[in-house]
């Protein structure tokens, strides 16, 4: 087999030469396009919407076969004549000759002290044998291993043929709860007689399971570390869809003995007493006479006597022989809109303590769409949590992602995870998202005109991003509203407020440095989760800078001399990174658990006295930083 001295870049650069040569003869010495193949090699769909801007589409499918071609030769894997596959693949295959898979057998979730087997599989995709050296797996603070040899296997020349699936097993631990991550890395050498390190990572959430009571819904017990927590009242808020719907159907299906419904929606009613007739239902309408007549089926004809709701619901718990009974309450937005807030508020604080005196976890629908911001206020409060279903629009389809905004006491993770299916909406990658349809954010953002106050400044700014909307307009339109879609969502959780969105950057006003720093770290986490899985085309990777300053409000906009140094601050972080200001630093270092790195000190452009700027150290940064550069937050 050919050994290649020359580096990937090298090696794949050659490769892009000889096909282009290949397809376009002379006429490729005098195009500029290809002569940076790091284009190709990081984006290879943008190249390929660059040479249709240039060429005919059958010149395109050509140049792209050819470029495959030579790629399959140059890296020693088999061709693939398959008019479906992109170039994107065939870079995939040159990046990384050796497949790796994790695929936990639980699942993506693990509760806490139980083991469950990690399977890692090898598989060579090239046309040669491959020496494979060593594979370790490399486990965030939430994880253990069972047995200590568990975490690295070591292979004395062990050769896998072309096409070969090798397969190593290992045990892993839930630990702490929360998010952990397991990530296999395996040494390997290639045809070229380079020594490769591929790694793979898997997302796991570690997830209590004594002292939670399941929901039904994964998407929802992954989000909440196992469960609602027993004996708490949870409040769901979202417009009417059919992921709530599913959401209401599934906590009631998991265990139908055990649990009280109680409703006005005689249709949504009828449905489940006909799935579990074992389920009590409590149901008040003028329609309830269309119900059936059963034991298991309490009604009213009307919602203005609450006292009788409260009779007929305590009647249903009577019959129940669990001792930890659920209770899932659907009625509470009918009662808002009759009796109005006061009411309603003394009658929850009335009845949910009741509810948890007799070991019975509560989970409570509203619609927030039907009621104004300070009826709904008015009730948060008296909830253990909140849980929301974000909806995007979806060039005319919804899609809704569900969410945790709080849960008293308890971890819980704080990114917004999918519900709508691919079946129900037009798929994920092309969604439209607009800002969240959640309660609307309180007026204690806005500020006197003229004011001048301490305020944290936060900018983001997209990598790479102008290049994109000069090569694919349409794909970056696209990419910023996923980048919106993901963002914006997360300010409220910090009491950010969105001061302007500049293109691809935002501009973000805190009042505390640690809310800054936190939900920059937040955001970044947010986003290198979400790449792992991402096409590489519709990755998002940015720059964040945050400084803590004197700022004037002037109408809807913020402006002084800490705008203009955070501005200056961000493009100083790294892809994925961030970086803040020595006044940021000595507010937030003894408060948080990431090691900063002080940057070499520097003038910024239109600043007139020299900045200290210290780097966030995130927790995937593989490469430790110099010694003598650290800093600790200690």
């Amino acid at each position: 087999m050919q050994r290649y001295s020359e580096s990937f870049d090298e090696t794949f650069s050659s490769a892009l030469d000889r096909a282009l040569h290949g397809v376009l003869g002379r006429a490729a010495n005098v195009t500029s396009f290809y002569v940076d193949p790091g284009i190709s090699a990081k984006s290879p769909e943008v190249y390929v919407e660059l040479l249709k801007k240039i060429f005919s589409p059958e010149l395109v499918n050509a140049l792209t076969e050819a470029i495959g071609l030579e790629l399959s030769k140059s890296f020693g894997f088999q061709y693939q004549r398959d008019a479906n596959w992109k170039l994107s693949e065939y870079v995939s295959y040159a990046k990384q000759p050796l497949q790796l898979r994790l695929e936990p057998e639980s699942g993506n979730t693990l509760a806490v002290g139980s083991d469950t087997e990690l399977k890692i599989t090898l598989i060579n995709r090239t046309v040669g044998d491959m020496t494979i050296k060593k594979c370790d797996l490399q486990p965030s603070p939430e994880i253990s291993f069972p047995e200590p040899s568990g975490a690295s296997y070591e292979f004395e020349a062990f050769k896998l043929r072309p096409g070969e699936a090798h397969e190593v097993k290992s045990r892993i631990r839930g630990g702490q709860i929360g998010q952990a991550r397991v990530s296999a890395r395996a040494t390997v050498i290639d045809l070229r007689g380079k020594t490769l390190v591929v790694e793979m990572p898997c997302v796991l959430s570690i997830v209590e399971r004594e002292g939670r009571v399941l929901t039904g819904s994964p998407v929802a017990d992954g989000l909440l570390l196992g469960g609602l927590p027993k004996r708490s009242a949870v409040l769901l808020a979202g417009g009417a869809s059919d992921e709530k719907d599913n959401l209401v159907l599934r906590f009631c299906e998991i265990a139908p003995e055990a649990t009280v419904y109680v409703s006005s929606d005689v249709e949504r009613s009828i449905q489940l007493h006909k799935l579990h007739p074992e389920s009590r239902l409590v149901v008040c309408s003028p329609q309830a006479d269309l119900l059936p007549t059963s034991e298991s089926i309490q009604t009213s004809r009307n919602l203005r006597n609450i006292s009788e709701i409260d009779d007929l619901l305590t009647h249903a718990l009577e019959t129940i022989p669990s001792e930890s009974p659920r209770v899932l309450i659907q009625l509470v937005s009918d009662i808002l809109l009759l009796h109005k807030e006061v009411t309603t508020r003394h009658w929850l604080a009335d009845l949910l303590p009741r509810l948890r005196a007799r070991n019975c976890t509560v989970l409570v629908e509203l619609n927030p769409r039907m009621h104004g911001t300070q009826e709904v206020n008015a009730l948060f409060d008296l909830f253990d949590g909140r849980m929301e279903i974000v909806e995007h629009e979806e060039t005319g389809r919804p899609i809704r992602f569900l969410r945790i905004n709080s849960l008293r006491g308890h971890k819980y993770l704080t990114y917004q995870a999918l519900l709508t299916s691919q079946a129900q909406g037009a798929g994920i990658e092309a969604s439209k998202p607009v800002l969240p349809s959640s309660i609307p954010l309180q007026s204690e953002f806005q500020s006197p005109e003229g004011e001048r106050r301490l305020a944290a400044i936060m900018f983001t700014d997209m990598v790479g991003y102008t290049t994109l909307t000069q090569t694919n307009e349409p794909l970056a339109l696209k990419v910023l509203e996923r980048h919106n879609q993901l963002l914006r969502p997360i300010l409220p959780r910090y009491r950010g407020r969105e001061i302007k969105a500049m293109g691809d950057s935002l501009m973000v006003q805190f009042e505390s440095a640690l809310d800054a720093t936190d939900c920059a770290i937040e955001i970044q986490r947010t986003l290198h989760d979400y790449n792992i899985s991402a096409r590489d085309e519709w990755r998002i990777i940015l720059r964040i800078g945050v400084h803590l300053g004197d700022v004037v409000h002037s109408k809807d906009d913020v402006l002084g001399d800490a705008v203009n140094v955070a501005s200056r601050i961000q493009p100083l972080a790294d892809p994925e990174g961030v970086c803040v200001s020595q006044q940021i630093y000595d507010q937030v270092r003894n408060k948080l658990t990431n090691p900063f790195t002080k940057l070499e000190r520097r003038r910024l452009k239109n600043v007139q006295y020299p900045v200290d700027v210290y780097k966030i150290v995130l927790p995937w940064e593989r490469s430790p930083f110099p010694a003598e550069t650290s800093v600790s937050n200690r």
